[in-house]
């Protein structure tokens, strides 16, 4: 059986052999494993471009982490169905409250896990560097998760055409 929580897409339901990053069993096991990483002591670590949630073919995790954390913003209780149903629907009186926390959930579970990668790297060694690979735009707050691997090392984020869209030095 899968240990963590799986990713389960908010259009349809289906549950994918991906793991949500709200699931803080997964966000020890991913510490554990770039401490362990980091324990090798190499002159980088780089993270693939699949940290995302949205641009998947269910466009975001539904799981029940997320919803819990969807209800918890908007103050009841909500089925997947239903919340993709008024996320979708623009004439919603409440689309974009709905909206927002819904995108804020996403947000909130990828900077967490990055953060947990981040502390996994600096129990070992804070100049550490890290890179951050990306396919083009497809990333989620690719921003905001580069931010957090900078710590205070060095990280790039980078696109397929070598754009680099987030630097700092050591």
């Amino acid at each position: 059986p899968f240990p963590y929580q799986a990713y389960t897409g908010i259009i349809n339901g289906e549950v994918e052999n991906t793991v949500c990053p709200y699931d803080e069993g997964f966000r020890g096991y991913i510490y554990d494993a770039l401490r362990t990483i980091a324990a090798c002591h190499p002159d980088h670590i780089m993270v693939d471009d699949d940290f995302r949630l949205m641009n998947r073919q269910a466009d975001g995790c539904g799981c029940p982490l997320h919803l819990s954390a969807v209800e918890k913003r908007l103050g009841k209780r909500m089925e997947r169905a239903a919340l993709y149903s008024i996320l979708c629907d623009k004439t919603h009186k409440e689309n974009g409250a709905y909206v927002n926390a819904y995108v804020d959930t996403v947000k909130e579970s990828l900077l967490e896990s990055a953060r947990a990668m981040r502390a996994g790297i600096d129990a070992v060694d804070k100049r550490l560097k890290g890179i951050f690979c990306l396919c083009g735009a497809s990333t989620e707050f690719a921003s905001d998760i580069a931010v957090i691997k900078i710590s205070k090392t060095s990280i790039f984020a980078i696109t397929p055409t070598t754009n680099i869209i987030a630097h700092a030095p050591i």
